[in-house]
């Protein structure tokens, strides 16, 4: 029950944070103020996919920096799943540059949402699984990348994911978890190298779990 009262609680203060943050009038806009450059270099490469024939091992901006100079084709620094997954609806919906802000701001809530589900799992406090979400997340830096085109949000929600599975695993010693938590550090990892931190250490852990356990029956078998 008090579970449930935490989500209820937290959904609710996510409907105010959107609100207090004004994305709900920043959601539909085009790239704009700091790395704005960088911004429109993902739209370039999600408009290149919905123009170019969908080859998500083809990617491409407006640059024409390969090839001597006559092509676009590039090797980004992360992966370019949410650029690929705009093109897509495109062909839905037609170009709209917001599409790719929408996309990144889902799955910015779904960090938080594991971040909260993460501290109830630790804590069992309705209060606090709630109050440290939103205080890591009060950062300014967070309130205008959270709502935006560059990528690096995405892989932080991923790695709070990841790192809520594996924290699950040391309660529920079950396969699911782990493969769950390495999947998910892994894609983090793919959207921004910086998580291989996280992911090197959730590795470490597992394997650490796992030479304890196979002490502990070396030391029964005797």
């Amino acid at each position: 029950m008090n579970k449930h009262k935490a989500s209820i609680i937290f959904w609710s203060i996510v409907v105010l944070y959107f609100l207090f943050a004004s994305w709900h009038k920043t959601i539909l806009q085009p790239p704009n103020s700091i790395h704005k450059w960088r911004q429109t270099d993902n739209l370039s490469f999600a408009l290149n996919y919905y123009k170019g024939g969908m080859n998500f091992f083809r990617p491409e901006n407006h640059i024409l920096n390969s090839d001597d100079f006559t092509t676009g084709y590039s090797c980004p620094a992360e992966l370019p799943l949410t650029y690929y997954a705009t093109a897509i609806i495109y062909h839905f919906t037609g170009q709209k540059d917001f599409i790719l802000r929408i996309i990144h701001t889902i799955i910015f809530f779904m960090g938080m949402w594991y971040f909260h589900k993460t501290c109830y799992l630790l804590l069992q406090d309705i209060f606090w699984s709630v109050a440290l979400p939103f205080l890591v997340y009060g950062s300014p830096l967070l309130f205008f990348y959270g709502n935006n085109y560059v990528i690096d949000t995405v892989s932080l929600s991923f790695a709070f994911a990841g790192i809520y599975y594996l924290i699950l695993h040391s309660f529920t010693k079950t396969k699911k978890s782990i493969i769950a938590s390495l999947a998910l550090l892994t894609l983090a990892v793919l959207f921004k190298i910086t998580s291989l931190v996280i992911l090197g250490a959730a590795i470490f852990l597992w394997l650490s779990d796992k030479l304890q356990k196979y002490r502990k029956s070396g030391r029964e078998n005797r």
